[in-house]
């Protein structure tokens, strides 16, 4: 353990080998009672992943942090027997690509079709076994005041136009671009945007309803 300054303060830093580390974040993220191969996917993604944050993420005084903000790491409370299994059946395994560290980014749903990424490996495509166990679906009803404080300069607002989408998965995909339709004049912000904004869940949503419900 170390401890590193942090403005007026301190942040605490757990020093631990890679694969001690991997063991304290495939329970956290996956169920290990999934088939063995299963885990062991998670297993070399968890592990790419770290590797990948440690060469370029550049954090100060640590390598990758144990949240959902890089990945979730629980330390050895979290270990399990079969977790531990996967870990020691892929042991040092990493992905590369062209010789470079893949970004292994992996998440519990992705509505049924993941995006393009970044990077030629990181391809659009359907999933047809998100929501198989447990529907994903979300809704979040905003009001119009609301999104008026957001936007305060579009006036009153009356109304939502989603204009533009990534072409993979429902209603056209994922909202690139959304028109906010008020009285003084029209603002058009990116998907992400009016996502973050709100607090939901992906960017994969439409627009329904006279109560301004986004449903995803």
């Amino acid at each position: 353990m170390s401890l590193i300054k942090r403005g007026a303060g301190g942040r605490t830093i757990n020093n631990v080998l890679l694969e001690d580390y991997v063991k304290g974040v495939v329970p956290a993220e996956m169920p290990t009672s999934w088939a063995a191969d299963a885990v062991r996917a998670q297993a070399v993604a968890a592990r790419s992943y770290a590797v990948r944050l440690r060469k370029f993420a550049g954090y100060s005084g640590y390598d990758i942090c144990d949240t959902t903000a890089c990945q979730v790491y629980g330390g050895m409370s979290r270990e399990n027997s079969a977790g531990n299994a996967a870990v020691k059946a892929t042991a040092g395994t990493i992905v590369t690509y062209r010789g470079v560290v893949a970004l292994t980014q992996f998440a519990p749903s992705n509505g049924g079709h993941s995006a393009r990424g970044d990077y030629p490996y990181l391809a659009a495509h359907p999933d047809p076994y998100d929501g198989v166990i447990k529907s994903q679906a979300w809704s979040r009803t905003l009001s119009a005041s609301s999104i008026s404080r957001a936007w305060p300069s579009v006036g009153t607002v009356k109304q939502l136009q989603i204009t533009s989408r990534d072409g993979a998965g429902a209603w056209g995909g994922r909202v690139k671009a959304i028109k906010i339709i008020g009285s003084s004049r029209t603002a058009t912000v990116s998907g992400t945007t009016f996502q973050h904004m709100f607090g939901l869940r992906s960017s994969l949503y439409m627009v329904a309803g006279s109560k301004t419900s986004v449903q995803g």
